[in-house]
């Protein structure tokens, strides 16, 4: 099986290289196509070896590109043909519904070569969120797609009926598939329930910016400290709006620990901790959640975003209005109530996220994908 991946983000997230070192495990013969910046230092393409996956880092595009889109997925869609001569798919995976999906739309009407897409928190809230045209661009992708996967049942359920008819949404639904992201391994390593101090500790990890929302965390800590039930909050992370929140912040305890890309401190920090708050504007199934919950903290999400929906209301957290700082501490409280079993809850919960269930959920699609070729 050979699968060209379309990745305008691989390098921005490293859960894009668990992925293909999962596929690679099952033996997928993967090229990952990259379009990055053309710079005036480098020019050439970078070619970069992942376990016999081949990631091809393609400068194509200056940065003032993105002022006029379509001439910048013109300059794309060019690189993308030449590199197309040497490497023809069974299929290909578009990572994104809008950048990358309208190049696979378009291979397959050139190749007839078929294509998965992946819809992300980029489409749902800037892309189709910004204007009909994208949306517009949105339903040629996911109506010519041989599946369709998302993250989260809320993009299924609550962020696609809010951009697309009921009709159009009739015709695509069967073809589209949840499957979460995972964590790495070691995340799944066993240990002893850390609950214990007196003191109630609150975990923030993340960018420190306006969408994250720390700020809403700051509040809710100060209604429950007015109320004599006060709770340290652990951020770790930075950002634009880190000065603001260190100095919004002052009056109640809190820790801003920086950025921490070691998962064994990072571990420890949340082993500290007694549950995870992330009540972000925008967010798509953040590994954080899964990270967190592998540790046998509770989390806390945003209602109607990428985490929403996956579990129960209670069961393994709970979901907040990220504009309302007193339904924040109200959920904070039921976990303190709730916690043994919310906590106990979690961490069994987070043994289904592992490369080799979820790559083994995803090579399958695959194979169905290919199979519908003949």
């Amino acid at each position: 099986m050979h699968v060209i991946h379309l990745n305008s983000y691989y390098k921005t997230n490293l859960i894009h290289r668990e992925y293909i070192l999962a596929l690679s495990k099952l033996g997928v013969q993967q090229i990952v196509f990259v379009p990055v910046e053309k710079k005036v230092a480098s020019t050439k393409q970078v070619v970069e070896d992942v376990n016999g996956a081949r990631v091809f880092y393609v400068p194509c595009f200056r940065s003032w590109y993105r002022y006029v889109w379509p001439f910048k997925m013109l300059i794309i869609w060019r690189a993308l043909l030449v590199f197309l001569k040497g490497n023809r798919p069974d299929f290909i995976h578009a990572h994104t519904a809008v950048s990358n999906g309208l190049l696979a739309f378009f291979v397959r009407k050139i190749y007839d070569v078929p294509y998965l897409v992946t819809v992300r928190n980029t489409d749902t809230d800037f892309f189709f969120r910004k204007s009909f045209f994208f949306r517009w661009v949105g339903r040629f992708v996911l109506r010519n797609a041989s599946a369709i996967m998302v993250l989260s049942p809320v993009y299924r359920d609550q962020q696609f009926p809010r951009y697309f008819s009921e009709v159009f949404l009739k015709e695509i639904l069967k073809r589209v598939h949840v499957i979460p992201s995972a964590i790495s391994a070691d995340w799944h390593i066993e240990f002893t329930s850390h609950r214990s101090e007196p003191i109630r500790r609150v975990a923030f990890v993340g960018r420190i910016d306006r969408n994250k929302n720390l700020r809403l965390l700051i509040d809710a800590a100060r209604l429950l400290g007015a109320k004599k039930r006060p709770i340290e909050l652990h951020v770790v992370g930075d950002g634009d709006d880190r000065p603001y929140c260190e100095n919004y912040a002052k009056g109640i305890n809190i820790k801003f620990h920086g950025i921490i890309t070691d998962n064994y401190f990072l571990r420890t920090i949340l082993r500290s901790c007694d549950l995870l708050a992330m009540p972000s504007f925008r967010e798509t199934l953040g590994v954080v959640y899964l990270e967190a919950m592998s540790q046998g903290l509770p989390v806390i999400y945003t209602k109607g975003q990428g985490f929403d929906g996956i579990y129960e209301e209670g069961c393994v957290g709970y979901s907040v209005d990220p504009s309302s700082p007193k339904d924040l501490a109200r959920k904070i409280e039921l976990i303190y109530k709730n916690y043994t079993r919310v906590s106990e809850s979690a961490l069994n919960a987070s043994k289904d996220y592992s490369w080799d269930l979820v790559g083994g959920r995803v090579f399958k699609l695959y194979s169905e994908i290919v199979c519908s070729k003949f």
